[in-house]
């Protein structure tokens, strides 16, 4: 009895490492298309003589381990028990009795759904967060270009050195250069057929501002702790830049070409600037110093822009917009050309040659490196999307071994208590108690597992925040989602055994017996 109940579970297992042999060589060959190339190792994931000898040993050892418990539980089998069992209690008024390695088992399939689904809830969340995450402008069809040239300092910077006095000063004028030249190609980016409009920004429009300055709103008295001083975000750029952005103008106007340097001195603020600076009075017609410099008068205020930071950072402070015909350059010794942001009436794919041809002429050395920004942050999100649908893969093969280890004890109880249920409907209980009894059975696995399962999931939460991106570990909402998918499954599973044993004739079992 041993070696045939031995040999039926290995049987199982060996089958069941063979298909899990198949899916995993699927998985991985479709791996590089479904998972972003930036997920470590993942080019060299492979399915070699190592991981299969793996898997048939772990099918063998799980053949064994879960067979062995049973065999020798039926070669101990009280024969005269086992036969007044068959024709004796029926397990109590209203309850199906199961062996209770099997519902411990069942209940521990339940719980680690529950952990699962939560987890792969709160990716889910995570990932739909971040990609609808309202950045404050229009990304579609933006190409951004940036010019990269053989300057001293941009070489000293790449290799790692330090630049003299004469290097940057050399450095610092091929940058001014180039940034003149690229005023000068602004037309004829904007003549180019498909072009809607173009500018230039002194940083890229998915970072936080490049330059971060002092502020101090005029006819208020300077902090006398330099702790207390706020902080803003400059970003320098051309008139047309809320035009190739789409920059939603909350009041006021933006930068305008008549904004020169013979004029007053203007800047357009942030929301969170504005509310940071001024509190809750007007910003437009407000002055505020940079750098304890020169005064600048607020003309417009525009949503935020939320910059494209890591997950695990914090949104950098509220930003202030300046012409770059007022601005003076911001140089250093790591200074770079400013990036180019075009938009198009298409698909900016096919605009990149003609916008690299022009930009090109720059400078003898320029190299034109141009990206649409739709792809810079479908790069970012990726990772996001990765993570999301792994834990969504896991939990979906724990719902359903879960499901159908639930149905396999209620159909296993149904099938040993057929002469019970005969009987039990023989004396005129209805299709529906008969119902109500099996999924009151399973609701009580359910129950069990599911209360286990938030208490894990709760716990373990933990080990997934860093990956959340705008949605709490805690999430109320995605608790109460995994809980509701594990009923209906659940149910689901306790409904099909408990449709079978309504189906059982009592005149037959009867006579049977």
């Amino acid at each position: 009895v041993v070696r045939q109940l031995l040999t039926e579970s290995l049987l199982l297992s060996v089958a069941g490492g063979a298909v899990g042999w198949a899916v995993a060589a699927g998985i991985v060959r479709a791996a590089p298309a479904l998972f972003p190339r930036s997920v470590p190792g993942l080019a060299d994931v492979a399915l070699d003589e190592a991981a299969l000898a793996f898997t048939a040993g772990l099918s063998v050892a799980v053949g064994l381990l879960f067979g062995t418990a049973p065999a020798v539980a039926w070669a101990r089998v009280d024969l005269t028990r086992a036969f007044a069992a068959g024709h004796g209690a029926t397990g109590g008024p209203g309850r199906l009795r199961t062996n209770r390695g099997q519902a411990g088992l069942a209940v521990a399939q339940i719980a680690l759904a529950v952990v699962l689904l939560t987890g792969a809830g709160l990716l889910l969340r995570s990932f739909v967060a971040f990609v609808t995450l309202d950045r404050g402008f229009d990304p579609t069809h933006v190409v951004r270009i940036r010019v990269s040239i053989g300057a001293p300092g941009v070489s000293a910077r790449l290799g790692g050195g330090r630049l003299d006095p004469e290097e940057v000063d050399a450095s610092n004028a091929v940058v001014l250069q180039v940034t003149e030249a690229l005023r000068g190609q602004m037309a004829r980016l904007e003549d180019l057929p498909g072009v809607a409009a173009a500018a230039r920004s002194s940083g890229f429009p998915l970072n936080s501002a490049d330059s971060r300055q002092p502020f101090e709103v005029a006819g208020r008295p300077r902090p006398s702790d330099t702790d207390e001083q706020s902080w803003a975000g400059v970003r320098t750029v051309d008139p047309g830049y809320a035009d190739v952005m789409r920059l939603r103008v909350r009041d006021g106007r933006f930068l305008a070409e008549t904004d020169g340097p013979g004029s007053p001195r203007v800047a357009v603020a942030s929301e969170s600037f504005a509310r940071a600076a001024f509190g809750g009075e007007p910003a437009v017609g407000q002055r505020f110093r940079l750098g304890y410099g020169r005064e600048w008068e607020v003309v417009g205020v525009v949503a935020d822009v939320t910059p494209l930071y890591d997950l695990s950072r914090q949104p950098g402070p509220g930003d202030v917009y300046l012409s770059m015909l007022q601005a003076e350059p911001n140089l250093s010794p790591y200074s770079s050309p400013p990036t180019v942001v075009v938009r198009t009436d298409g698909d900016p794919g096919a605009l990149i040659p003609l916008v690299r041809t022009v930009l090109a002429r720059v400078h003898p050395e320029a190299q034109v490196y141009a990206t649409p920004l739709e792809a810079t942050l479908s790069r970012e999100a990726a990772q996001p999307r990765f993570y999301a649908l792994c834990a969504g893969i896991f939990a979906a093969v724990a719902l359903l071994l879960a499901a159908f280890g639930l149905y396999s004890v209620l159909s296993y109880t149904v099938s040993r208590r057929r002469r019970e249920l005969g009987v039990r409907m023989a004396l005129g209980a209805g299709r529906g108690s008969v119902v109500l009894l099996v999924v009151r059975q399973g609701g009580v696995l359910i129950a069990a597992g599911g209360v286990l399962g938030l208490l894990a999931a709760a716990a373990s939460t933990r080990v997934v925040a860093s990956l959340l991106f705008g949605v709490t570990a805690t999430d109320v909402l995605t608790f109460a989602g995994a809980t509701a998918v594990l009923l209906a499954a659940g149910l689901l599973a306790c409904w099909l055994p408990a449709r079978r044993a309504t189906r059982v004739d009592p005149m037959q079992v009867l006579r049977f017996e």
